[in-house]
């Protein structure tokens, strides 16, 4: 997934609009000042630019947050070694690989869940897996254990473990009309209450892509899995065995598995 800008440009002396479109992050400016289109055209004005996003299916993303702590610097230039143009914040690393078997490196997303971060969102190829890092508990992993369930064509939920935490995994493909577009939409996902002097972390946790919307689905599912609530590993099980939901179910459950596509 990459940053796509939209702009669109008037020609003062024809009155004629060109369309300039597909430019990865703001690689469009630099492209008006350098290339000949500037020179051709010096009357021109940029009336309107926006940022947005859309599923690149010949890529893979990856991206880490931590919703428990920030990173020290030391912590955020070792989650950067596995990308010469990964930019670590203090709670977020993001990593975008281009073209077929370009990919983390093997063990990476595990050392990363394991050192740094507890939430990972990851894309390739329109097949999404979503990770939620819990510190190693016995009985937290027997619990989690009974949610294991494989759906079709290698989807489901896997949990596996290191020496310090608990690792649960949820491969599947998306209905994107279903992940709510801003926060606003999904109330309980996180109480800013407590982080509200934190510019950095409201940043980071108050975007508007899919992807910062499905980090904070997790963060609000791993809240519940930690207060012994699993409504929301629970519903999408169901959806995985393509079963009908049973007993009740708080909302971020509903919100998780109605995200999840069996197409």
């Amino acid at each position: 997934m990459y940053g796509i800008i939209f702009a669109l440009i008037i020609q003062m002396e024809i009155a004629e609009p060109v369309v300039v479109e597909r430019f990865k992050g703001r690689e469009f400016l630099n492209y008006l000042m350098s290339s000949k289109i500037s020179q051709r055209r010096p009357e021109m004005k940029i009336y309107w630019i926006k940022d947005g996003y859309e599923i690149d299916h010949s890529s893979t993303s990856y991206t880490f947050y931590s919703s428990t702590k920030k990173l020290t610097r030391q912590e955020r230039e070792l989650a950067e070694r596995f990308s010469s143009r990964a930019q670590a914040t203090a709670r977020k690393v993001s990593f975008h690989y281009d073209g077929d078997w370009s990919n983390l490196p093997g063990g990476a997303k595990e050392e990363l869940l394991d050192k740094y971060f507890d939430i990972m969102v990851s894309e390739s190829y329109d097949w999404w897996t979503m990770a939620i890092s819990f510190d190693y508990d016995e009985k937290l992993l027997k619990k989690l254990n009974q949610y294991e369930c494989e759906g079709a064509e290698d989807t489901g939920i896997y949990i596996s473990k290191t020496d310090k935490k608990i690792l649960l995994y949820i491969f599947c493909r998306l209905d994107y009309g279903a992940i709510p577009s801003s926060y606003s939409e999904v109330k309980c996902l996180e109480d800013y209450e407590e982080n509200a002097d934190d510019e950095e972390y409201y940043e980071d946790y108050c975007g508007g892509d899919f992807f910062e919307n499905i980090q904070g689905i997790l963060i609000a599912v791993k809240k519940e899995i930690l207060k012994n609530r699993f409504s929301a590993l629970q519903a999408v099980k169901n959806r995985f065995e393509n079963r009908g939901q049973e007993g009740r179910q708080t909302k971020i459950a509903k919100v998780l598995a109605g995200m999840i596509s069996l197409e």
